[in-house]
């Protein structure tokens, strides 16, 4: 199967937000966009990985489809924190914690360290959980009952433990502005992917887990 896959990426940087002076909803709407160009991205790439990977066993494809899905990654959560500066600023955060998130947020983007990545989104997050910046979490699968388990990106990369969400699906979570790995479990076993990758910033943010 061949796959054509558009990239993004580079388009994207080059357009921003509107202006101080935009509404709520033009701000709203713009994140919005980005965020599913974003995410069809990252799973087109991650589809083509999964099909080519058994056929052929292509080291240097691997590699390849790899770094490319983690590049996807860093422009996803570095255009994600830099869309939620309004937002944490409104929430309180100070004048120089915001200039401290954007300078983490830089040195992600130039490094391109998964190290580097996860500073700048645990940042963010901390921010996001100082001053309440919340985000309603609508968590479904087909049939209910499932354990809903979640990491944030800088623990993923540190291999930390595994949240539970407290209640079964169908359910909702608060989480704090972020980024975040979900996924499904029953009787301890994975039963969607784990490497599901979430942008938690819009209010609510439905993720329905596709149990295989």
């Amino acid at each position: 199967m061949t796959l054509v896959i558009c990239l993004f990426c580079a388009t994207l940087s080059q357009q921003s937000l509107p202006t101080n002076a935009a509404s709520d909803e033009q701000i709203k709407s713009r994140i919005e966009q980005l965020e599913h160009l974003h995410n069809q991205e990252i799973e087109a790439l991650r589809f083509q990985w999964l099909q080519q990977k058994p056929r052929n066993g292509d080291a240097a494809l691997e590699q390849n489809l790899a770094r490319r899905i983690q590049m996807e990654q860093t422009g996803i959560v570095t255009t994600g924190i830099e869309n939620t500066s309004l937002r944490l600023k409104k929430a309180g955060a100070s004048d120089g914690e915001l200039q401290s998130l954007s300078v983490a947020n830089e040195k992600a983007k130039q490094t391109g360290s998964l190290n580097d990545l996860a500073a700048a989104a645990d940042r963010e997050t901390q921010l996001a959980e100082k001053y309440g910046a919340r985000v309603k979490v609508i968590l479904k699968t087909i049939q209910s009952g499932a354990t809903v388990k979640y990491q944030t990106l800088g623990e993923r990369i540190r291999k930390e433990p595994a949240h539970t969400v407290g209640d079964p699906t169908n359910t909702n979570a608060t989480l704090p502005l972020g980024f975040y790995y979900i996924w499904a479990e029953r009787k301890q076993k994975p039963t969607s992917d784990i490497e599901s990758f979430y942008t938690v910033q819009e209010n609510p943010t439905p993720v329905t887990l596709n149990e295989q």
